[in-house]
């Protein structure tokens, strides 16, 4: 009979990922590791409004629709809508240059975009509510979630992630109201709370870290590094 060496149950399955910080293509970690995603979000900012104009300009329709819709509130396009065209074709034209897909040096530079510059291609109020809503994406080289070793939820946290942003722009509004922006106001007590509610350790401060979101699906069946469904991620925020 063969036999299996105590290493391999001491060790939890390993997520199939792709885009593992440590294999992935340059371009993949810039998109993926949290060390760019600061310098990241206005450009996914842009590339997520371009997809719009372009489902909407491929639509048969007699007038232009102009209306942006965020969480309730509607904005109004129209008097930016040529310049933000122009802007977001510029975009396309620089971002991941396929001739300098290879230079660190390069896509490096790119993230550097000012977040000013980008804010143009949108009316204020809309980049005001979209910069003031939490995101809570991947990260790495954050204390291991124990029992198991992983210091990354790369690959596998995409649900768990999704949840926490969720309950944390809902308790955004609910403690500061839909009209609460960021801008300027970066150090409310409230805005650094509810911050610190999500941050990556298990400890009694951090009620909503990923650990403690690891730890109850593990009640639930779902082993830490195992992908959540929507299911799962309700019943742990409830």
């Amino acid at each position: 009979m063969a036999t299996h060496s105590n290493d391999d149950d001491d060790h939890l399955p390993q997520p199939q990922n792709s885009n593992h910080h440590s294999t992935a293509p340059f371009r993949d970690k810039l998109l993926t590791n949290s060390s760019y995603l600061a310098a990241e979000i206005p450009l996914k900012l842009g590339h997520w409004v371009s997809h719009l104009w372009q489902q909407h300009y491929s639509a048969e329709q007699g007038e232009e629709d102009s209306t942006l819709w965020l969480m309730g509130r509607r904005y109004d396009m129209s008097s930016m809508a040529q310049m933000q065209k122009d802007l977001l074709h510029a975009q396309s034209e620089t971002m991941f240059d396929n001739d300098n897909s290879g230079s660190e040096e390069c896509c490096e530079t790119q993230t550097d975009t000012p977040s000013s510059a980008v804010s143009m291609m949108w009316p204020p109020a809309f980049y005001d509510d979209f910069t003031t809503r939490l995101w809570m994406t991947y990260r790495h080289n954050y204390p291991p979630i124990r029992p198991s070793t992983y210091k990354t939820d790369i690959g596998w946290g995409c649900m768990l992630r999704s949840g926490q942003s969720l309950l944390a722009n809902a308790l955004l509004i609910h403690c500061l109201g839909r009209d609460w922006r960021r801008n300027g106001n970066e150090k409310n007590a409230v805005y650094l709370k509810i911050i610190q509610w999500f941050l990556d350790e298990l400890s009694p401060r951090a009620p909503f870290s990923i650990h403690r979101i690891a730890l109850l699906g593990k009640q639930l069946g779902k082993n830490i590094g195992e992908w959540f469904g929507p299911s799962t991620i309700s019943q742990v925020i409830l």
